[in-house]
């Protein structure tokens, strides 16, 4: 009966509704056909192996990783700051204690990542079905099965140097934000019970940290995917992210729409527009480190924006300057470098 099944759903699930997924788990009566449902859904198919092949193509040049690992530096580098900004300099600090500390583990995690291309958080960059070209897939064994792996592997290289560059951001950030949550709920607990001494703030503290609760564990999760721009993305972009899935090529014509997007609301939270944006309004209602946080982050991105933009016109910093080389030439007998700052 298992194997009638499992065949019927292999020639059926293309192109199915989730209405009709929906009404065949109904229908399941034993624990086996929900085994082998799983099992078919989740396995990778021909457009998924082209598609692996794909994204990896697009990441193998070495600026790629050079910028991603650029950004996750200067995000990194940058939290403490608006957490300064946000009047919170113990949090701050905590938070550069975090980042110094968790180098050791984050490597480690990181050269986990890059050996079996799996993350311990189940979220990339990369939006693709995990070794979509592997012998499972094809169903090889011997031999073929082997080389089918082998090539898999290489071709997925390109994307494991992501994902352990993303882990090792991902662990740094995750360490930092539960000092930083720890010292909060710290906080709070002394003072619900109406004391102010350091040594007792210090011993929570510690406690904490030895043994986080939920919020602050689940704080210092999302915290860590805000920061490599992977967090999940809300109604609008799932219902994008549908719409490029749903279409064979969309894949080929967006590769990528959770990271872009999220980059998009970063450079929006750090600027005046944040002040029209639903994210920025719900953190103001919700008050504490997200309102304070959501403040911060407006006027220090706004600040930097106004004082890059001065700066340019005043011209002490330059850009790419003019293309035809008639123009270019009287620059550079002045000592004009392209992209400098003076």
């Amino acid at each position: 009966f298992l194997e009638q099944f499992e065949e019927l759903f292999r020639q059926a699930h293309r192109g199915m509704s989730p209405e009709r997924l929906v009404q065949m788990v109904r229908e399941f009566q034993y624990p086996e056909q929900l085994a082998v449902f799983a099992r078919q859904i989740s396995k990778p198919g021909f457009h998924d192996m082209v598609v692996e092949a794909w994204i990896n193509g697009l990441l193998s040049g070495p600026m790629t990783h050079v910028r991603n690992f650029t950004s996750n530096t200067f995000m990194t580098v940058w939290a403490p700051i608006e957490r300064m900004a946000a009047l919170r300099p113990q949090e701050a600090l905590d938070m550069v204690h975090g980042v110094v500390e968790s180098v050791g583990d984050a490597l480690r995690v990181a050269a986990q990542a890059f050996r079996t291309g799996q993350v311990q958080s189940g979220v990339t960059k990369l939006e693709i079905r995990p070794r979509a070209i592997s012998a499972e897939t094809l169903e090889l064994t011997g031999t073929a099965g082997r080389a089918v792996d082998l090539i898999g592997a290489g071709i997925r290289t390109p994307g494991r140097f992501l994902i352990a560059s993303d882990e090792f951001f991902k662990a740094i950030n995750f360490r930092a934000e539960l000092r930083a949550a720890a010292r909060r709920e710290a906080r709070v607990e002394l003072t619900a019970r109406g004391h102010t001494s350091r040594r007792e703030m210090a011993v929570i503290y510690h406690q904490i940290m030895a043994d986080p609760p939920l919020p602050v564990r689940q704080a210092a999760e999302n915290f860590a995917l805000y920061q490599t721009f992977q967090r999940e993305l809300g109604e609008t972009g799932q219902a994008l992210m549908r719409l490029r899935d749903s279409h064979p090529v969309g894949r080929f014509v967006v590769p990528f729409l959770k990271t872009p997007i999220n980059l998009g609301k970063g450079a929006i939270e750090r600027s005046p527009l944040a002040l029209v944006t639903r994210d920025f309004r719900e953190a103001i209602q919700r008050g504490g480190v997200d309102r304070d946080l959501a403040l911060a982050r407006m006027s220090l991105g706004s600040f930097m924006m106004a004082l890059g933009a001065t700066a340019a016109w005043a011209g002490y910093i330059t850009g790419g300057g003019p293309k035809a080389p008639d123009q270019r030439l009287p620059l550079s007998d002045l000592k004009w470098q392209p992209y400098s700052f003076y």
